[in-house]
């Protein structure tokens, strides 16, 4: 189910839809998050473990320089 939602003229993503369209697991799209290569958001929470969000124009930034030869 895709649930993207524009905030301030943006679409977010989850970590798993992010997976689903790259088709790899969602522990790999946090494993590009924490090395750096993903820009992605945190929303709040609590206990300032809110899920993560990845704008859609970052994933096919990083999708256009993984198909580059």
């Amino acid at each position: 189910m895709q649930r993207a939602f524009p905030v301030s003229g943006q679409v977010y993503l989850s970590v798993r839809e992010v997976a689903i369209r790259t088709g790899v697991a969602p522990r790999t799209v946090k494993r590009w998050i924490a090395a750096g290569g993903l820009p992605a958001i945190r929303l709040p929470s609590p206990k300032c473990l809110g899920h993560l969000r990845i704008r859609l124009s970052d994933l096919e930034v990083l999708m256009a320089r993984g198909t580059q030869s």
